[in-house]
Protein backbone atom coordinates (compact mmCIF):
# COMPACT_ATOMS: atom_id res chain seq x y z
CA UNK A 1 0.00 0.00 0.00
CA UNK A 2 2.78 2.31 0.77
CA UNK A 3 3.73 2.39 -2.93
CA UNK A 4 0.60 3.28 -4.15
CA UNK A 5 0.41 6.24 -1.60
CA UNK A 6 3.94 7.35 -3.03
CA UNK A 7 2.72 7.33 -6.76
CA UNK A 8 0.02 9.45 -5.46
CA UNK A 9 2.40 12.12 -4.31
CA UNK A 10 4.51 11.41 -7.85
CA UNK A 11 5.47 14.04 -9.88
CA UNK A 12 4.87 12.29 -13.07
CA UNK A 13 0.69 12.96 -13.94
CA UNK A 14 0.36 9.84 -15.54
CA UNK A 15 1.85 7.77 -12.80
CA UNK A 16 -0.64 9.79 -10.59
CA UNK A 17 -3.74 9.10 -12.40
CA UNK A 18 -3.00 5.43 -12.50
CA UNK A 19 -1.90 5.65 -9.14
CA UNK A 20 -5.87 6.99 -8.47
CA UNK A 21 -7.51 4.04 -10.35
CA UNK A 22 -5.51 1.75 -8.44
CA UNK A 23 -6.79 3.35 -5.00
CA UNK A 24 -10.35 3.63 -6.33
CA UNK A 25 -10.20 -0.36 -6.54
CA UNK A 26 -8.62 -1.13 -4.08
CA UNK A 27 -10.92 0.88 -1.36
CA UNK A 28 -13.68 -1.05 -2.92
CA UNK A 29 -12.80 -3.71 -1.16
CA UNK A 30 -13.41 -3.16 2.91
CA UNK A 31 -10.57 -4.70 4.00
CA UNK A 32 -8.46 -3.01 1.55
CA UNK A 33 -9.77 0.07 2.45
CA UNK A 34 -8.58 -0.39 5.94
CA UNK A 35 -5.19 -0.98 4.68
CA UNK A 36 -4.83 1.83 2.54
CA UNK A 37 -6.44 4.37 5.34
CA UNK A 38 -3.32 3.33 7.84
CA UNK A 39 -0.77 3.97 4.96
CA UNK A 40 -1.84 7.64 4.80
CA UNK A 41 -4.06 7.67 1.80
CA UNK A 42 -6.32 10.21 2.96
CA UNK A 43 -4.12 13.42 3.07
CA UNK A 44 -2.44 11.84 -0.67
CA UNK A 45 -5.35 12.47 -2.03
CA UNK A 46 -6.12 15.52 -0.66
CA UNK A 47 -2.46 16.85 -1.48
CA UNK A 48 -3.75 15.73 -5.24
CA UNK A 49 -7.21 17.61 -4.65
CA UNK A 50 -5.02 20.94 -3.96
CA UNK A 51 -3.60 20.42 -8.03
CA UNK A 52 -7.27 20.72 -9.48
CA UNK A 53 -8.09 23.55 -6.70
CA UNK A 54 -5.40 25.59 -8.35
CA UNK A 55 -7.77 26.25 -10.96
CA UNK A 56 -11.09 27.98 -11.42
CA UNK A 57 -12.33 25.40 -13.91
CA UNK A 58 -11.43 22.87 -11.15
CA UNK A 59 -12.86 24.49 -8.30
CA UNK A 60 -15.84 25.79 -9.97
CA UNK A 61 -16.52 21.93 -10.82
CA UNK A 62 -15.33 20.88 -7.55
CA UNK A 63 -18.08 23.06 -5.72
CA UNK A 64 -20.68 21.93 -8.14
CA UNK A 65 -20.26 18.38 -7.20
CA UNK A 66 -20.87 18.98 -3.52
CA UNK A 67 -16.73 18.78 -2.78
CA UNK A 68 -16.79 21.36 0.07
CA UNK A 69 -18.52 19.90 2.66
CA UNK A 70 -16.67 17.10 2.88
CA UNK A 71 -13.38 19.04 2.89
CA UNK A 72 -14.57 21.00 5.51
CA UNK A 73 -15.39 17.96 8.29
CA UNK A 74 -11.84 16.90 6.94
CA UNK A 75 -10.75 20.09 9.58
CA UNK A 76 -13.06 18.66 12.55
CA UNK A 77 -11.69 17.56 15.86
CA UNK A 78 -10.35 13.69 15.37
CA UNK A 79 -9.56 14.15 11.74
CA UNK A 80 -5.38 12.82 11.76
CA UNK A 81 -2.82 15.85 11.91
CA UNK A 82 -2.11 14.77 8.49
CA UNK A 83 -5.36 15.09 7.10
CA UNK A 84 -5.95 18.10 8.53
CA UNK A 85 -2.69 20.18 7.29
CA UNK A 86 -3.59 19.14 3.88
CA UNK A 87 -7.19 20.26 4.23
CA UNK A 88 -5.75 23.40 4.94
CA UNK A 89 -4.27 23.67 2.08
CA UNK A 90 -7.00 22.74 0.10
CA UNK A 91 -9.57 25.43 1.29
CA UNK A 92 -6.37 27.98 1.24
CA UNK A 93 -6.54 27.01 -2.70
CA UNK A 94 -9.54 27.44 -3.00
CA UNK A 95 -10.21 30.56 -1.48
CA UNK A 96 -7.90 32.25 -3.72
CA UNK A 97 -10.36 32.79 -5.95
CA UNK A 98 -14.12 34.84 -5.32
CA UNK A 99 -16.21 31.91 -6.02
CA UNK A 100 -13.91 29.79 -3.19
CA UNK A 101 -14.13 32.20 -0.84
CA UNK A 102 -17.54 32.99 -1.14
CA UNK A 103 -18.63 29.15 -0.99
CA UNK A 104 -17.02 29.01 2.37
CA UNK A 105 -18.03 32.55 4.15
CA UNK A 106 -21.96 31.28 3.14
CA UNK A 107 -21.49 27.68 3.99
CA UNK A 108 -23.80 27.23 6.90
CA UNK A 109 -21.50 27.00 9.63
CA UNK A 110 -18.29 27.05 8.68
CA UNK A 111 -16.64 30.33 9.83
CA UNK A 112 -17.61 29.55 12.97
CA UNK A 113 -16.42 26.01 12.82
CA UNK A 114 -13.05 27.37 11.58
CA UNK A 115 -13.20 29.69 14.34
CA UNK A 116 -13.04 26.86 16.64
CA UNK A 117 -10.75 25.40 14.99
CA UNK A 118 -8.35 28.35 15.02
CA UNK A 119 -8.69 28.16 18.86
CA UNK A 120 -8.64 24.26 19.46
CA UNK A 121 -5.70 23.84 16.80
CA UNK A 122 -2.01 23.56 18.37
CA UNK A 123 0.60 26.43 17.58
CA UNK A 124 2.26 24.68 14.33
CA UNK A 125 -1.41 24.49 12.68
CA UNK A 126 -3.13 27.27 13.94
CA UNK A 127 -2.08 29.91 11.56
CA UNK A 128 -3.47 28.14 8.71
CA UNK A 129 -7.30 27.89 9.76
CA UNK A 130 -6.23 31.38 10.70
CA UNK A 131 -5.39 32.16 6.67
CA UNK A 132 -8.41 30.57 5.42
CA UNK A 133 -10.40 32.81 7.50
CA UNK A 134 -8.66 35.96 6.51
CA UNK A 135 -9.02 34.85 3.07
CA UNK A 136 -12.89 34.55 3.57
CA UNK A 137 -12.90 37.97 4.93
CA UNK A 138 -11.64 39.57 1.52
CA UNK A 139 -14.83 38.56 -0.24
CA UNK A 140 -16.14 41.54 -2.50
CA UNK A 141 -19.12 41.74 -0.47
CA UNK A 142 -17.64 41.21 3.12
CA UNK A 143 -20.47 42.71 5.08
CA UNK A 144 -22.08 39.12 5.79
CA UNK A 145 -19.08 37.50 6.51
CA UNK A 146 -17.57 40.34 9.13
CA UNK A 147 -20.53 39.94 10.61
CA UNK A 148 -20.79 36.66 10.91
CA UNK A 149 -17.59 36.26 12.51
CA UNK A 150 -17.97 39.23 14.58
CA UNK A 151 -21.13 38.12 16.35
CA UNK A 152 -21.82 34.38 15.24
CA UNK A 153 -18.58 32.94 15.87
CA UNK A 154 -16.97 35.71 18.46
CA UNK A 155 -13.93 35.63 16.55
CA UNK A 156 -12.32 38.94 18.59
CA UNK A 157 -12.19 37.53 21.98
CA UNK A 158 -10.49 34.24 20.24
CA UNK A 159 -7.68 36.62 18.45
CA UNK A 160 -7.07 38.26 21.76
CA UNK A 161 -5.83 34.93 23.05
CA UNK A 162 -4.02 34.00 20.07
CA UNK A 163 -2.15 37.59 20.05
CA UNK A 164 -0.85 36.61 24.19
CA UNK A 165 3.13 37.36 23.45
CA UNK A 166 4.73 35.17 25.52
CA UNK A 167 2.62 32.13 25.37
CA UNK A 168 2.52 31.89 21.28
CA UNK A 169 4.69 31.94 18.25
CA UNK A 170 5.44 35.21 16.24
CA UNK A 171 3.36 32.89 13.12
CA UNK A 172 0.33 32.63 15.16
CA UNK A 173 0.34 36.31 16.39
CA UNK A 174 0.81 37.62 13.07
CA UNK A 175 -1.50 35.09 11.48
CA UNK A 176 -4.36 36.65 14.36
CA UNK A 177 -2.99 40.29 13.94
CA UNK A 178 -3.92 40.02 10.05
CA UNK A 179 -7.28 38.61 10.66
CA UNK A 180 -8.31 41.17 13.55
CA UNK A 181 -6.76 43.92 10.72
CA UNK A 182 -9.28 42.70 8.75
CA UNK A 183 -12.47 42.54 10.76
CA UNK A 184 -11.15 46.17 12.00
CA UNK A 185 -11.18 47.65 8.58
CA UNK A 186 -15.07 48.69 8.17
CA UNK A 187 -16.64 47.32 12.05
CA UNK A 188 -16.90 50.09 14.44
CA UNK A 189 -18.10 46.71 16.02
CA UNK A 190 -15.08 44.57 15.65
CA UNK A 191 -12.97 47.39 17.15
CA UNK A 192 -15.21 48.07 20.68
CA UNK A 193 -15.03 43.68 20.73
CA UNK A 194 -10.81 44.66 20.24
CA UNK A 195 -10.68 47.11 22.67
CA UNK A 196 -12.82 45.20 25.02
CA UNK A 197 -10.65 42.31 25.11
CA UNK A 198 -7.53 43.78 25.87
CA UNK A 199 -6.25 43.12 22.11
CA UNK A 200 -4.50 46.95 21.90
CA UNK A 201 -1.53 46.22 25.20
CA UNK A 202 -0.65 42.43 23.32
CA UNK A 203 -0.36 44.41 19.68
CA UNK A 204 1.69 47.17 21.45
CA UNK A 205 3.80 44.72 22.79
CA UNK A 206 4.66 43.13 18.87
CA UNK A 207 5.13 46.67 18.02
CA UNK A 208 7.70 47.03 20.96
CA UNK A 209 9.70 44.24 19.65
CA UNK A 210 11.10 46.16 16.72
CA UNK A 211 13.08 48.02 18.57
CA UNK A 212 16.71 47.14 18.11
CA UNK A 213 15.87 44.39 15.82
CA UNK A 214 14.89 43.77 11.96
CA UNK A 215 11.30 44.18 11.52
CA UNK A 216 9.16 41.07 10.28
CA UNK A 217 6.02 40.52 8.53
CA UNK A 218 4.34 40.03 12.30
CA UNK A 219 5.38 43.77 12.94
CA UNK A 220 4.02 44.82 10.05
CA UNK A 221 0.52 42.77 11.18
CA UNK A 222 0.37 43.88 14.11
CA UNK A 223 0.82 47.76 12.96
CA UNK A 224 -1.30 47.11 10.43
CA UNK A 225 -3.82 45.89 13.06
CA UNK A 226 -3.62 48.60 15.01
CA UNK A 227 -3.97 51.31 12.20
CA UNK A 228 -7.59 50.32 12.09
CA UNK A 229 -7.94 50.04 15.64
CA UNK A 230 -7.01 53.79 16.24
CA UNK A 231 -9.20 55.06 13.42
CA UNK A 232 -11.90 55.21 16.67
CA UNK A 233 -11.06 57.55 19.43
CA UNK A 234 -11.38 54.22 22.02
CA UNK A 235 -8.68 52.59 19.72
CA UNK A 236 -6.25 56.16 20.30
CA UNK A 237 -7.33 55.78 23.80
CA UNK A 238 -6.29 52.31 24.86
CA UNK A 239 -3.55 52.69 22.55
CA UNK A 240 -1.96 55.61 25.08
CA UNK A 241 -3.10 53.28 27.97
CA UNK A 242 -1.08 50.81 26.58
CA UNK A 243 2.13 52.84 26.55
CA UNK A 244 2.15 52.37 23.09
CA UNK A 245 3.09 56.37 22.46
CA UNK A 246 6.34 56.52 23.37
CA UNK A 247 6.83 53.49 21.82
CA UNK A 248 5.56 54.55 18.23
CA UNK A 249 7.49 57.91 18.94
CA UNK A 250 11.19 55.63 19.22
CA UNK A 251 10.15 53.74 16.35
CA UNK A 252 9.29 56.71 14.00
CA UNK A 253 12.63 57.91 15.12
CA UNK A 254 14.90 54.71 15.39
CA UNK A 255 12.88 52.81 12.72
CA UNK A 256 12.45 55.00 9.70
CA UNK A 257 15.20 57.26 9.74
CA UNK A 258 19.35 56.95 8.81
CA UNK A 259 21.95 56.18 11.70
CA UNK A 260 24.32 58.59 12.39
CA UNK A 261 26.90 56.63 10.03
CA UNK A 262 24.47 56.94 7.16
CA UNK A 263 23.28 53.49 7.37
CA UNK A 264 19.20 53.49 6.65
CA UNK A 265 16.78 52.46 9.66
CA UNK A 266 15.58 48.89 9.83
CA UNK A 267 12.25 49.76 8.26
CA UNK A 268 14.22 51.57 5.11
CA UNK A 269 16.59 48.80 4.36
CA UNK A 270 16.70 45.69 1.85
CA UNK A 271 15.07 43.68 4.27
CA UNK A 272 11.95 45.21 4.23
CA UNK A 273 11.19 45.54 0.38
CA UNK A 274 9.63 42.53 -0.28
CA UNK A 275 5.98 41.26 1.30
CA UNK A 276 4.28 43.07 3.62
CA UNK A 277 6.79 43.96 6.17
CA UNK A 278 7.39 46.71 3.27
CA UNK A 279 4.53 48.77 4.00
CA UNK A 280 5.58 49.19 7.49
CA UNK A 281 7.08 52.78 7.19
CA UNK A 282 3.89 54.14 5.59
CA UNK A 283 1.90 52.10 8.23
CA UNK A 284 3.86 53.35 11.39
CA UNK A 285 2.98 56.68 9.64
CA UNK A 286 -0.42 56.70 9.77
CA UNK A 287 -0.42 55.06 12.81
CA UNK A 288 1.18 58.14 14.14
CA UNK A 289 -1.28 60.25 12.08
CA UNK A 290 -4.27 58.30 13.73
CA UNK A 291 -2.86 58.85 17.48
CA UNK A 292 -1.79 62.68 16.75
CA UNK A 293 -5.36 63.61 16.89
CA UNK A 294 -5.70 62.79 20.30
CA UNK A 295 -3.98 65.64 22.50
CA UNK A 296 -2.58 63.54 25.04
CA UNK A 297 -0.82 61.24 22.66
CA UNK A 298 0.09 64.48 20.09
CA UNK A 299 1.77 66.18 23.25
CA UNK A 300 3.72 63.11 24.11
CA UNK A 301 5.11 62.40 20.64
CA UNK A 302 6.28 66.24 20.21
CA UNK A 303 7.50 65.53 23.29
CA UNK A 304 9.49 62.74 21.73
CA UNK A 305 10.76 64.11 18.70
CA UNK A 306 8.29 62.28 16.72
CA UNK A 307 7.38 65.34 14.58
CA UNK A 308 11.25 66.41 13.74
CA UNK A 309 11.99 62.45 12.45
CA UNK A 310 8.64 62.92 10.40
CA UNK A 311 9.55 65.98 8.90
CA UNK A 312 12.95 64.64 7.93
CA UNK A 313 11.36 61.60 6.57
CA UNK A 314 9.59 63.38 4.10
CA UNK A 315 12.36 65.41 3.38
CA UNK A 316 14.31 62.44 2.66
CA UNK A 317 11.59 61.04 0.19
CA UNK A 318 11.07 63.76 -1.48
CA UNK A 319 14.96 63.94 -2.43
CA UNK A 320 14.76 60.13 -3.67
CA UNK A 321 12.06 61.21 -6.11
CA UNK A 322 13.84 64.04 -7.47
CA UNK A 323 16.76 62.24 -7.35
CA UNK A 324 15.40 59.46 -9.15
CA UNK A 325 13.46 61.81 -11.90
CA UNK A 326 10.52 59.40 -11.67
CA UNK A 327 7.77 58.50 -9.20
CA UNK A 328 8.67 55.60 -6.79
CA UNK A 329 5.08 53.76 -6.00
CA UNK A 330 6.28 53.58 -2.50
CA UNK A 331 8.41 56.59 -2.00
CA UNK A 332 5.09 58.49 -2.78
CA UNK A 333 3.01 56.33 -0.28
CA UNK A 334 5.46 57.13 2.11
CA UNK A 335 5.64 61.00 1.32
CA UNK A 336 1.97 61.68 1.66
CA UNK A 337 1.68 59.55 4.88
CA UNK A 338 4.40 61.31 6.48
CA UNK A 339 2.42 64.58 5.24
CA UNK A 340 -0.78 62.90 6.90
CA UNK A 341 1.19 62.80 9.90
CA UNK A 342 2.41 66.16 10.23
CA UNK A 343 -0.32 67.85 9.71
CA UNK A 344 -2.21 65.94 12.89
CA UNK A 345 1.28 66.54 14.69
CA UNK A 346 0.52 69.79 13.95
CA UNK A 347 -3.10 70.46 15.15
CA UNK A 348 -4.05 72.38 17.98
CA UNK A 349 -7.10 70.80 19.29
CA UNK A 350 -9.42 67.73 18.47
CA UNK A 351 -9.72 67.28 15.00
CA UNK A 352 -13.63 68.28 13.89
Amino acid sequence: MGSHVRELRHDDARIRRKAVVAARELMGAPEKLVQCIAAGVTPALIALLQLLLRRETGLRDFLQYGGLAPLLGLVAVGSPAAVRDEAYGALQEACRFECGRTAVAAHKGALAALVARARQEEPARAPLALAVLHACTQVRNSESTLGQLIYNASAVPMLAELLATQTQPAAVREAAAQLLAALCSTRAEAISQAVSAGCVPRLVEMLALLEGQQPGESTAAAASALVNITMAKEGKVAFKEAGGVSSLSSLVRSALLPDEGGSPGPCKGHSCSQGRAGQLPCLLLHLAANVAELPECRTQMLQGGAAEAVKRLAAQEQQLLAGHGRSSEASVATGKAAADALRALGFAHWPQ
